[in-house]
């Protein structure tokens, strides 16, 4: 069975994602949600041939964000194919490779939200 990996980079104003074959550069889709909390929100997903479509949405946080995220993800991706997930933290404190989310690495990242607040928190 094809194994894939989904990416993801969450910043202040914007989620960006993209699906990925495992083991290889090639992209399956991706997309990204521009504009949150701000007026003129928009989904865009993006083909593996770069062909975007693009959809106008009301964002007004966060968490209607990562709503939205899951929602697409929910209708796109077979869970089973999923082999791992990535996600950009804007600081690594210290964690210059990836890294197997536990408790403890929770923990650290938490303890350095002040480094970057418009980030972090929602990280």
């Amino acid at each position: 069975m094809e194994k894939n990996i989904l990416v993801i980079n969450g910043g202040s104003s914007s989620i960006k994602f993209a699906f990925f074959v495992h083991d290889t550069p090639t992209k399956l889709w991706g997309g990204k949600i521009d504009r949150i909390g701000l007026p003129g929100a928009t989904l865009t997903l993006t083909d593996a041939n770069g062909k975007d479509d693009a959809l106008s949405l009301e964002i007004p946080d966060a968490l209607t964000a990562v709503q939205v995220l899951i929602a697409v993800l929910t209708d796109r991706v077979d869970v089973a194919k999923v082999a791992a997930i990535g996600h950009r933290f804007v600081h690594g404190m210290g964690i210059a490779e990836h890294a197997v989310i536990t408790d403890d690495l929770l923990t650290s990242i938490r303890s350095h939200a002040d480094v970057d607040p418009e980030h972090l928190p929602m990280q």
